[in-house]
């Protein structure tokens, strides 16, 4: 919904402020502290509101493009009124901070536990008040989740305002902790999936010293390491300073009339457009992109494409290859729709060039590939050509997976390594002819396939992840290749990392085909067993494993399933349990038919017996069950009344409960007790 709509929440009153100011003569302050708990709930409701459209999630919300500040700054427009509950709340939390430290305290250790970036801002920016947090908690904080608040865009603000105004007060655990922490770098999940290597790398080194030099700003004294580190990426970019406007604390800097950096703030450097012209002014050194000088070179490239091209040809010519030029070449024709017309231009220089220039080119050469294999070219021979040259490059030795190498997140990896990309090219371009049940896989995908599917050649994995994601396609065109060459990595006796690639690609995007699940049964089964080791997709699996479990899968025994699912950990059962949830919903006008024929043989043959396995999350799916079960309402309670318990947040399950009639209804287990009676005991607590 979220690419359909802009979503973002209003407030019923334009001014809230203003209104609470008359509605309370004037004294808000004095009222604040007894508000902090609705302003809470409505700042609760608005991100909840937002998740539903799209817009929010526990990693990312609108709140630090609406309100970049949680300090009072300029930067804060106020362009969406929702971010005045924001406010409310800050200037709540200050007047309590000024009366009870310690409620204070309470107040914003139990923000930063709201699994929404807003919350955690207010935490930080409480955090960032003297005496209220100890370093000790607010390291914790920064810290969690592999250092996600310590670098995400949308705590910046707050988390290097922390660093300047608290970091003075480190010392011992906690500041080895946070430093330790700094120096290990930003996760990668944190940046775009599409940024180059270098760049990434640039852009990491830069959020590494901006760290760094703000907490050494604060007063505290750097470790050996740190300090090393520090002065190492000062001498390697010169340039680097520290904002005298805190501009540098912004994910984003807005400039206007007026303001004092509007005028002259980038110089902006015009490329000629002539071939012989730009030969000359693409051996100028490059701007440094962080700088207050930068280039128009990507207009250039998308205005002007074959004089840049020939002039880039020209340097390569001349043994001078400008790998960033090159870069931000590719980068604009890989998303131009119209870079068809391009190709037969491009296609011969570039499967010209030297293995050393397309060795360090491969990331953005693939790139390319993978955007031009998407649409209609007349001549497919130079694509085939460069993926076969990208696939039989030299490995750098630190890009190449080592043995012990675990493959954290296989599909991320793969669809950002040159591998992956080509694998996926090569995919697209056998998508465009036509395709047949058991029409078999035809030259030269055969060959190329088979090729990528060689165990022995460790980095082609990126290459097994993608085409476990086709893994269906394949088994209906080739039953017997596919069999052969990819249903036996799915083994996790045979090769636990190359199962954990190839179940991680199939899970990026499964759908049941009945043939293909009696084929891999062994295999299926035996996932259930290897749950955790599925990182990011182990919910895809357990979701996509209850959905087959529910339609009878032939070969499959009753048995087996039950087996299988007493499996799954805690975790893969509070999927099961929403997956169920959501098949029943999807079920519509036939829900009641469902229910009788998949959802109750189920509960009753194959969901685990042990209630002590019960959890909050569960209950909440299962209580979602019950209310889709439609006219067998009363008899879902009764089959899951056992596996109910408290929910933290029941306000959608007892107001679905209210505007119902199922509240009133009786059954024969209940007789004397309304279902009103039993909702109450098992919520009365939460």
């Amino acid at each position: 919904m979220s690419g359909l709509v802009g979503a973002s929440p209003v407030l019923a009153s334009d001014d809230v402020r203003s209104t609470l100011k008359e509605l309370f003569k004037g004294d808000l302050e004095e009222y604040l502290p007894g508000l902090t708990d609705d302003f809470e709930h409505l700042l609760l409701e608005a991100l909840n509101l937002l998740s539903v459209l799209g817009g929010a999630t526990t990693h990312s919300d609108r709140s630090n493009w609406d309100l970049p500040s949680v300090l009072d700054h300029d930067q804060n427009k106020r362009s969406r009124d929702w971010v005045a509950l924001i406010e409310l709340l800050r200037d709540a939390w200050l007047t309590i901070r000024a009366t009870d430290t310690e409620r204070a305290t309470r107040i914003a250790e139990r923000w930063f536990e709201v699994p929404y970036p807003a919350f955690k801002r207010l935490a930080l920016f409480a955090a960032s008040q003297n005496d209220c947090i100890a370093p000790k908690v607010w390291v914790s904080w920064l810290t969690a989740d592999e250092g996600w608040w310590l670098w995400a865009g949308d705590t910046k603000r707050e988390t290097l305002r922390l660093l300047v105004l608290q970091g003075r007060q480190l010392s011992g655990a906690a500041a080895t902790k946070l430093q330790k922490a700094i120096l290990k770098g930003p996760p990668r999940e944190i940046f775009r999936e599409n940024v180059e290597p270098e760049r990434l790398q640039q852009h990491a080194d830069r959020m590494v010293w901006l760290a760094l030099a703000k907490l050494e700003s604060s007063g505290f004294r750097l470790n050996a390491s740190s300090t090393k580190r520090l002065a190492n990426l000062s001498k390697e970019h010169p340039a680097w300073r520290l904002a005298d406007n805190q501009k540098d604390e912004f994910s984003r800097w807005t400039s206007g009339t007026g303001d004092v950096d509007f005028e002259n703030s980038i110089v902006l450097i015009t490329a000629p457009t002539k071939r012989a012209q730009l030969v000359d002014w693409l051996k100028e050194p490059l701007k440094n992109p962080y700088g207050l000088s930068r280039d128009d070179w990507g207009d250039t490239c998308r205005r002007h494409p074959l004089n840049c091209l020939y002039a880039l040809n020209d340097l390569v010519q001349q043994d001078i290859i400008h790998v960033e030029r090159w870069r931000e070449f590719f980068r604009v024709w890989s998303n131009k729709a119209s870079n068809m017309r391009f190709w037969r231009h491009a296609a011969p220089i570039v499967q010209a060039l030297p293995d050393r220039a397309l060795g360090e080119l491969a990331y953005s050469v693939s790139s390319w590939l993978e955007a031009v294999s998407d649409h209609d070219i007349t001549n497919e021979e130079p694509l085939f050509t460069l993926c076969r040259r990208i696939m039989t490059l030299p490995q750098n030795p630190d890009e190449v997976v080592q043995e012990d190498d675990s493959m954290a997140r296989p599909v991320t990896d793969a669809i950002n390594h040159p591998i992956g990309m080509v694998t996926q090219a090569l995919v697209n371009r056998w998508f465009k002819q036509p395709l047949h049940d058991n029409s078999k896989l035809s030259p030269p995908y055969v060959d190329l396939f088979t090729a990528l599917t060689d165990t022995n050649v460790r980095y082609y994995r990126h290459a097994r992840v993608i085409l476990g994601s086709h893994l269906i396609a394949l088994f209906r065109v080739d039953r017997e290749w596919t069999t052969h060459q990819l249903l036996t990595l799915l083994n996790w006796d045979q090769d636990a990392v190359e199962a954990k690639g190839a179940w991680e690609g199939f899970l990026w995007s499964p759908r049941p085909y009945a043939p293909l699940l009696k084929e891999f049964k062994i295999e299926f089964l035996q996932t259930t067993h290897h749950y955790d080791e599925l990182g990011e997709h182990s919910q895809q699996f357990a979701g996509f494993f209850t959905y087959a479990a529910i339609d009878p899968v032939e070969g499959y025994s009753v048995e087996e399933l039950r087996t299988a699912f007493h499996a799954l950990p805690s975790e893969g059962l509070d999927e099961a349990a929403q997956a169920l949830s959501q098949a029943l919903e999807g079920a519509a006008d036939q829900r009641e038919e469902y229910w009788d024929n998949r959802i109750v043989p189920f509960w009753q043959n194959i969901w685990p017996k042990d209630r002590d396995r019960k959890t909050v999350r569960i209950a909440e799916s299962l209580a979602r069950l019950t209310l889709a079960a439609g006219e067998r309402f009363p008899y879902a309670l009764e089959m899951i009344e056992d596996w109910l318990s408290p929910l933290e947040h029941p306000h959608f399950i007892v107001a679905t409960l209210k505007d119902s009639t199922f509240c009133e209804l009786r059954i024969s287990a209940h007789r004397d007790r309304p279902f009103r009676y039993i909702v109450t005991a098992h919520f009365a607590n939460a």
